[in-house]
């Protein structure tokens, strides 16, 4: 409890031992004085004996407490230097292997750029070939079937230049500032739609906020990518943005007609952004 905080410190510890050492000295040494010797020309000599021998003792017992005092605050501070050590230690370690990871996850972005992107190039030009050489043999099927191929591809290269991006971004240091969200999202939106896109783009009310603005962009550019890509099937494509103050935070919702999902699944479809 509190009592024993208050005597666990140092200088409480000291006075209280110097305390009942003085008590010690004055109920004993004056009682067995005035029985042993009655002799006041004595008594008078042995009490400066006493005194001597109080002050004497009062210093060794202060000696010995402050010094047992130091060892306990040697130890201490050598158990905090060795946490300190061990500590510096494991930061080293964990900086070392987060490098490590850093520079396999950059490999693993070149690899999957150029051993992906080879084939699909490869399909991409070949197809290309195939309908710029021999369109006209073939018929109408043949001709739709080959713009499936090339459009395929495509995307098949916009999904991995999405998935390099994120790469890079996992990577990236924040660089924190207060943005106009709205010309983010125009921006990103301004990307994200294709030409002759035929459906309805809204902005709703979007509070500024303290972000990272070419990182906050890119989420802007994906869910608004995704809004445009899950509407194609929709027969009036409508997408909105729109953003709420919660508290101190501030939320933004991206909302469409197009194809949803189950709810059950979620996790798996974003944990990876958690």
């Amino acid at each position: 409890g509190s009592l024993g905080r208050v005597f666990g410190r140092a200088e409480v510890r000291v006075a209280a031992a110097y305390l009942v050492f003085g008590a010690m000295r004055i109920l004993l040494s004056d009682r067995l004085l005035y029985l042993a010797v009655s002799d006041p020309a004595r008594q008078a000599l042995l009490q400066t004996y006493k005194g001597w021998a109080y002050v004497a003792g009062s210093a060794a017992l202060f000696y010995l407490l402050l010094r047992a005092e130091s060892k306990v605050r040697e130890s201490t501070e050598a158990r905090l230097r060795e946490l300190n050590r061990t500590l510096e230690t494991r930061v080293a370690a964990r900086t070392a292997q987060l490098e490590a990871t850093n520079k396999e996850l950059e490999a693993f972005s070149y690899s999957v750029s150029h051993d992906l992107r080879a084939p699909l190039r490869a399909i991409g030009g070949f197809s290309r070939i195939l309908e710029e050489d021999y369109g006209p043999r073939l018929d109408e099927e043949g001709r739709r079937i080959t713009g499936v191929i090339r459009g395929n591809t495509a995307k098949m290269d916009r999904l991995i230049e999405d998935l390099l991006s994120f790469s890079r971004l996992a990577r990236k240091d924040l660089t924190l500032e207060t943005a106009d969200m709205a010309a983010l999202a125009r921006a990103a939106w301004s990307e994200a739609a294709p030409p002759g896109w035929s459906g309805s783009f809204e902005l709703g009310e979007r509070p500024p906020a303290r972000v990272d603005a070419a990182m906050i962009k890119q989420v802007w550019l994906n869910l608004l990518s995704n809004a445009v890509k899950f509407t194609t099937g929709a027969p009036a494509p409508q997408v909105r943005v729109e953003g709420v103050r919660r508290g101190g935070m501030v939320e933004y919702r991206v909302l469409d007609n197009g194809a949803g999902f189950d709810a059950s699944q979620a996790g798996k479809l974003f944990g990876i952004f958690q």
